[in-house]
Formats: C-alpha cells, structure tokens, sequence
C-alpha cells in the first residue's frame, strides 16, 4: 500500500499497538508495593551505591503490582481506566517499526520515560515487542479483541539481544 492509505495503515499499526500495550499495562494488580518503614531500611554497605527500587507510577497505573521477575498483576478497572487515556500513551514513550532482512519482526520501544507506567510495567527502551499472547503483531485486530477477555496476557519481547517474556495477570 502506498500514499494516503498506507499512512492510515501505519498510524492505525501504532496505535493498535499502543493499544495492546496499554492492555498489557493495564492488566497488572491490585496494589502498589508498600514503602518500608525508615526503620527497616539498611545503609547501602560504604563505597557502593544503593540501587533506589523503582515507585509506581502516580495516576494512572498505579495498581500495576510487581509479583516476581517479569510477572505483573493488575484489577480489570485499573486496565478498564488505562484504557480511556490511550492517546495519553503516546507521551510515554516512542514506537517503531522493526525490520530484519526486509521482514517485518516487531515494534521497538524507544524514549520510554523513568517513572512512567510503561516503564513500570516492566518495558525498557530497546526492547522488540515480537508477539502478544501468541499473536503476532501483525494480527492487531485478532490481539485486541482478545485481549480484553483474557486472564492474562504474555509478552514476548526480546531485549539486549535475549529472548524474555513479560506476563499479566488479570485480577478481578
């Protein structure tokens, strides 16, 4: 496709990703990890720097819950908010198209601002989002369709030239 019409499929491609992502990020937990108390802190041991845990975002996405490496949980409302702000998306980060060998191999996620629920939601700039539940990303509709009645939604992605998968749990 060409001309206008292939403009229109493109823009569409983005934001049916955009799309899908959100519903990623959305379908992570209930609550935000607590803060420790002052209490139970412990000073970094001297000459290292401590490694400051990422908070989770204000707003939008703040029920997305961290349950283990790559594992994420949301409430259907929290996806349901996030949802309604899908064009509030496209400030947290930038996304294109990648090819290898001429064929289409998925979207690079670049930009992706600190404290954003992008970022909190486990994505990190360079990573190639290459399949949703399966799909590929070439199938939009078929992801978006079926992503709002899934339980959990898989992400493969590959970052620093490593396969990983980023998992969703949807909570009621």
């Amino acid at each position: 496709m060409g001309g206008v019409l292939g403009t229109i499929m493109t823009r569409f491609m983005k934001i049916a990703l955009a799309v899908a992502l959100a519903l990623v990020v959305a379908y992570p937990a209930a609550a935000a990890p607590k803060k420790a108390k002052k209490s139970d802190e412990k000073p970094a041991p001297s000459g290292k720097k401590s490694k400051k845990q990422e908070e989770p975002p204000a707003g939008p996405g703040k029920g997305i819950k961290k349950i283990g490496p790559g594992q994420y949980e949301i409430p259907r409302a929290e996806v349901y908010r996030l949802l309604a702000r899908i064009p509030w998306f496209s400030t947290q980060l930038r996304v294109y198209k990648a090819f290898r060998n001429g064929k289409f191999q998925g979207y690079l996620l670049k930009y992706i601002k600190k404290g954003s629920v992008v970022r909190w939601a486990g994505f990190r700039d360079g990573d190639l989002v290459e399949r949703i539940n399966g799909l590929p990303l070439t199938a939009t509709n078929r992801i978006l369709l079926t992503i709002p009645m899934s339980n959990r939604i898989v992400v493969k992605l590959v970052r620093g030239g490593k396969p990983r998968k980023l998992i969703f749990r949807i909570t009621p």
